[in-house]
């Protein structure tokens, strides 16, 4: 048994069922040994969701000038960590708090390098790479709120789950659209979202500092 072996069979469950679903005791009752036995590779359960974070945020793309223009590169970047991070429910809390590991440090330096090479200065760059970072981020945690609603329709029966929404929605009819947005945010057809996002945030600081956004075949924004 090998510390790469366990963090296969920790991500396997965490593709399955979801990052809280992954245990010391679990995976190891999964390998064939004992909870102890682990300890040999791992330092506590922290180690192995920093493991995992790793791993996930090592899959990003991190597109070379071939790809396409800065902005195109920035875009593909961030759909990337949508992808990779929105296959494991709950793992974006952990890419959130966990310590930095090489591959967390060298996405942000990503960032940032693509960002300067645009044009924006240092301080301009670092906080554009802050929001664009909250932005990622809040979005993946709106994906994992929809997983949770659609997993609370299924415990507590569709039935009533419905009848719940449907009172709400009655009596503050306005709120339909928000309600249904939850429900459906997990949808892959909803990065468009996330495109738009990135294309309000980087459109506006890219105006304020006197850059020009190239126009981009791949990801159409607002002119």
């Amino acid at each position: 048994m090998t510390r790469e072996q366990i963090i296969d069979v920790a991500e396997d469950m965490a593709r399955r069922e979801g990052l809280e679903s992954v245990t010391v005791r679990r995976v190891s009752a999964e390998i064939g040994v004992t909870a102890a036995a682990l300890y040999w590779h791992l330092e506590d359960k922290q180690d192995l969701v920093r493991a995992l974070v790793d791993r996930a945020s090592a899959r990003i793309e991190r597109p070379g000038p071939e790809y396409g223009t800065w902005y195109e590169r920035l875009v593909r970047f961030y759909l990337s960590t949508r992808e990779e991070f929105s296959a494991y429910a709950g793992l974006s809390g952990a890419l959130m708090t966990a310590e930095p590991t090489d591959a967390t440090l060298q996405n942000c330096l990503f960032v940032l390098e693509v960002l300067q090479h645009a044009g924006f200065d240092e301080p301009t760059a670092l906080s554009l790479f802050d929001t664009l970072s909250t932005f990622s981020w809040g979005h993946l945690m709106m994906i994992d709120m929809s997983r949770i609603n659609v997993q609370r329709a299924g415990s507590e029966g569709s039935a009533a789950y419905t009848q719940r929404v449907r009172a709400l929605i009655n009596d503050r009819p306005e709120y339909a659209v928000f309600v249904r947005s939850l429900r459906h945010f997990n949808d892959r057809r909803n990065e468009t979202q996330l495109v738009r996002g990135i294309e309000l945030i980087v459109t506006s600081a890219a105006a304020a500092s006197g850059i020009s956004v190239p126009s981009s075949s791949r990801f159409a924004y607002a002119t």
